[in-house]
């Protein structure tokens, strides 16, 4: 099959060739189960398993044991918010979340889920650069038990939140909340440090990062008592009783090598999405003197773009290069269930503007060549959209 040019890493990147070497050991010699403690095919692989921990702390800056592995981000998501709040409400009979609106599926689902059971939601509203004013937040010292879950990168728009001035503010207004915080489109594509952060959980997904899909990891503050979560799913006591079943073992070594060459490549990676995006922004701009960055086109992810062609809708541009770029206008996980993009309605950006969006997301394999393909596809298309309503 003759696929089109991808640029849709935001929703999955491919495995990188080095962590699928590193995994097929696991899958053919290495098959343990890590939790049989019994003999040496079980010890063997939990060593695998601690040795992916301890790359997947150095990369976040943070300490082996303080992550569990999950079957990706949803589930870390899930985990974290429901699992602490139905805790808060066990023990004091509240609970106080408080999330943003532009925040992903995956966060914004269990935060509904939490709503049916008692929780009190406050959604944060976001300015038309798709960022969060400290000043919502308030200044009176509330003592209730709190849950705020704030993604770090968005990812429609590539809008980087200050997590780190989010989380200090937060620190001196709800003293005692629990601050998770959503990763899955940084890790890998601007430094992430849990030290800097100060966050007390943090999703991730390794096919963000060119590691496998059906792996993630939610990271645990160490200070964080275990007693304030408690498991969404039961049948076992794998890691930590948090998370039962049999560990994904040659995924989680896989993340932990996708962890690693992340972290060896992260600079090169971004100063050539930076490059790559901004010379793409700047050829369509000449043609195209009217179009839109949603978002903050400065404060983004490298390889991250939202833009907008006026006078063409989303839906129209892909059907037509459906065969020659894979791009999308709104998250994978959105694509099927709802046509218009809730992060930019929830930005109060026009509905034609959002009816007209695009999401662009680079990748290790981008070229210089692939990106002024793109550009001369949309300007062409443009342009024959222009004389077909002058004419």
């Amino acid at each position: 099959m003759n696929y089109p040019l991808y640029l849709d890493y935001n929703s999955t990147t491919p495995l990188d060739s080095l962590v699928l070497e590193e995994m097929l050991p696991v899958m053919q010699q290495h098959f343990g189960n890590p939790a049989s403690s019994t003999h040496a095919y079980g010890w063997y692989a939990e060593g695998l398993v601690d040795k992916a921990r301890a790359r997947l702390a150095r990369l976040l800056e943070a300490r082996a044991h303080e992550f569990i592995f999950t079957s990706g981000a949803t589930e870390s998501n899930n985990l974290a918010i429901l699992g602490c709040s139905r805790q808060m409400m066990a023990k004091y009979g509240q609970c106080k979340i408080i999330t943003a609106a532009t925040e992903h599926r995956a966060v914004l689902a269990p935060v509904q889920a939490a709503a049916a059971f008692g929780c009190q939601v406050k959604l944060l509203p976001i300015d038309k650069k798709g960022h969060i004013n400290l000043d919502d937040f308030g200044t009176e010292r509330d003592d209730s038990p709190h849950l705020i879950s704030l993604m770090l990168a968005n990812n429609e728009t590539g809008v980087i939140h200050d997590i780190a001035a989010i989380t200090r503010r937060l620190r001196e207004i709800f003293p005692q909340a629990i601050v998770h915080c959503d990763a899955t489109q940084a890790i890998g594509k601007i430094p992430v440090s849990l030290k800097t952060l100060d966050v007390d959980l943090l999703s991730l997904s390794a096919h963000k990062f060119y590691g496998p899909k059906g792996t993630g990891a939610l990271y645990i503050r160490a200070t964080l008592p275990d007693s304030l979560i408690s498991p969404i799913l039961l049948g076992g006591s794998q890691e930590r009783g948090l998370r039962p079943g049999t560990l994904n073992v040659p995924a989680i070594v896989g993340m932990g090598r996708a962890a690693e060459l992340a972290g060896e490549r992260l600079n090169e990676d971004a100063a050539r999405m930076h490059e790559l995006s901004t010379s793409f922004l700047a050829k369509l701009r000449q043609g195209i003197p009217d179009l839109k960055v949603n978002g903050d086109e400065q404060n983004r992810l490298p390889g991250t773009l939202n833009i907008s062609i006026p006078g063409m809708q989303n839906s129209d541009i892909i059907q037509a290069l459906s065969h020659k770029i894979a791009i999308s206008a709104v998250s994978a996980c959105s694509s099927s269930a709802a046509p218009d993009s809730h992060v930019l309605l929830a930005m109060n950006l026009e509905q034609t503007t959002v009816r007209e969006s695009l999401r662009i997301s680079l990748g290790r394999p981008t070229t210089a060549v692939d990106m002024e393909q793109v550009a001369d596809l949309l300007l062409s298309l443009r342009d024959k959209a222009c004389k077909n309503t002058v004419n």
